[in-house]
Order: C-alpha cells, then structure tokens, then sequence
C-alpha cells in the first residue's frame, strides 16, 4: 500500500490495502478484535440494535455475525469513506456518513473500534455524550483507540514499545515514520479524561479498550 503524504481513507489504494496494513501496523489487532466481540455478544440481546460507527470493512460485524444473525440484530454500520464501505465484507449494509454528525439511534451495542481518535477534537465530548444518552439498559458502549502517551520518560518507553512491535511485525522503519508523518494532525489520540465515566478493561501500549454499560 503506497501511504499517502496526509493520510485518509476515501483514498481506493488506502482502502485495497487496509486490512493487511492495520495488521502489520498493529500486532494486537485480532486480539482486541476477538476481546470486542466477545464483550459485544453478552451484551447484545434478541432482536436488538448493533451500531458499529467508523466500520472500515466490516472487521467487527464479521467477527460478531454468529451472534448478530442468531439473535436477528438490527445493524447499522457508519463510515465516511465511500471507497471503505464498497470493500465492506461485515454484516449488514453501510450508510456513508461522518459519525460525528449521524442521527444515532437508541442501541443496545454500539462499537468504535479505532475511529474516535479520527473525529475532530472539538466534536468528541458531544458524540460521546450522546452514546451514553442513546445506550438502552443493560447496553454496552465498547470504544478501543488510542490514548495521548503518559508524560515524561514512561510516555517516550511506550511510544518506543508501539513502534517495536511495528517493526516485529514486519513494517520497514521508512514505512512507519511515512505512516506517523502522514497521520499529522489527522489522527488525534484521546484524553483519558474524555471517557471518564468508562471502565477500562484492555491496554497495549498507547491503546486502550473501554465501555460503558447502560443503566
């Protein structure tokens, strides 16, 4: 995949070869793809709503389809790169939108699985807001993204302990600084502070899962 000098997904070479590159770029992907949607499937109950917001190809409701068609689960899936969602092998159809600004409805599982560090800083608090707002009871909001590094010297261990997991997995040191360079001012990593009333419950690195239950 040739990585672009300002990186984005409504990009067709970008969209051809993004499942092998988040692979390479994150070695822990599968895990936390497996984690989520073990979390999601004792969550989602008979016949409820499934949103996956910023859905990319589809890797979440692929790895969730035995729950969602079982339990007949109304599915939504929100991304706003045309050139993704015609690559989307998941369950269900995809409506292109930007997930900050989509009518989102009352849901009982709901999914960002490295997507909120893509939406504008200035947007988050409202969009996380409405989540915990739309969650029905016994719901679940399950956000996996990246989080801003600890401050001093831990923060330079952690972020050299990402890039050498890169390199494990076989990217080319040129391919992840093109990568970083690209990502300028694109990619955001989150506040811890903006999940406040979440529950952490995965950690690699920079990246962390989190989730909400509905009460």
């Amino acid at each position: 995949m040739i990585i672009p000098e300002s990186w984005t997904f409504k990009n067709a070479d970008v969209a051809d070869g993004f499942d092998n590159h988040v692979r390479e770029q994150l070695p822990w992907y599968l895990i936390a793809t497996s984690m989520t949607a073990h979390l999601a499937r004792n969550y989602l109950p008979e016949q409820g709503t499934f949103i996956d917001l910023g859905c990319s190809t589809g890797n979440i409701t692929k790895a969730c389809k035995n729950e969602l068609v079982h339990r007949n689960a109304t599915v939504v899936n929100i991304d706003n790169s045309e050139e993704m969602a015609a690559r989307f092998d998941g369950v269900g159809d995809v409506t292109t939108a930007d997930i900050e600004s989509y009518e989102i409805p009352e849901f009982d599982v709901c999914v960002m699985f490295l997507s909120l560090m893509f939406v504008p800083v200035s947007k988050r608090s409202e969009l996380i807001a409405n989540l915990v707002r739309k969650v029905n009871a016994g719901g679940v909001v399950i956000i996996v993204d990246k989080m801003e590094s600890f401050s001093g010297y831990s923060g330079q261990v952690i972020s050299r302990l990402t890039m050498a997991n890169k390199l494990e997995s076989g990217c080319s040191a040129d391919d992840i600084l093109k990568k970083e360079l690209s990502l300028s001012g694109i990619q955001r990593p989150l506040k811890p502070e903006l999940l406040g009333p979440f529950t952490k419950w995965f950690q690699m690195g920079e990246f962390c899962g989190y989730l909400f239950e509905g009460t």
